[in-house]
């Protein structure tokens, strides 16, 4: 089983970008969180001798520069912006796929497996210093505040559940006992103040 869901993630990762299909339809577009999942996966294959600890590091570099590189800005074309992701990107331009959301809990996801990457890629050459000094850099460039409720209202200061160029911040917000626990000690430990 376990073999069987890593090469899900080998056999869907775009080869230069690393992101990960959402599904293994031809059509289908990549999904951050499928590429979070993703990250930790390829380690877990090296652990298992099914891939290098080399190749593991490699499409986890591809991916890390990927979102490195990729356009932050508040055009509708955009990977991101503030430091969150689209849900949903293209596989051929790694651009927002289908007018989706920015997803705070999908960002979320995608960064638990950088974590996961800093942690574990722990060498000294320079792949795995390059995806500790990456993971650091996009882990920093997170804007809590952008993503934060206004301070009324029933959702009143959580995390938003995402963003739209289009219509702003959803209108609900992430609160109780759920998923999207984790992001508020994702946001505690990335620099956002008052959760």
């Amino acid at each position: 089983l376990q073999k069987k869901t890593f090469l899900y993630f080998l056999n869907e990762h775009h080869p230069e970008k690393g992101i990960v299909k959402d599904r293994a339809a031809s059509w289908a577009p990549a999904s951050i969180a499928s590429t979070g999942f993703g990250l930790p996966c390829f380690a877990i294959a090296a652990e298992r001798n099914w891939i290098s600890r080399d190749e593991a590091a490699g499409i986890t570099l591809k991916t890390l520069r990927f979102f490195d590189g990729s356009v932050q800005s508040a055009d509708t074309s955009a990977t991101g912006y503030k430091g969150f992701y689209y849900h949903f990107l293209r596989m051929n331009s790694g651009t927002r796929e289908w007018k989706c959301e920015l997803s705070t809990i999908d960002t979320g996801l995608l960064m638990m497996g950088i974590i996961f990457s800093r942690n574990y890629y722990n060498g000294e050459n320079t792949t795995e210093q390059e995806i500790r000094l990456l993971a650091g850099k996009l882990l920093g460039r997170m804007d809590w505040s952008f993503v934060q409720m206004p301070d009324t209202g029933k959702h009143a200061k959580t995390i938003s559940m995402g963003w739209t160029p289009e219509k702003g911040l959803h209108n609900f917000g992430w609160s109780g006992y759920n998923e999207g626990l984790f992001l508020y000690i994702l946001a505690a430990g990335t620099g956002m103040e008052n959760v």
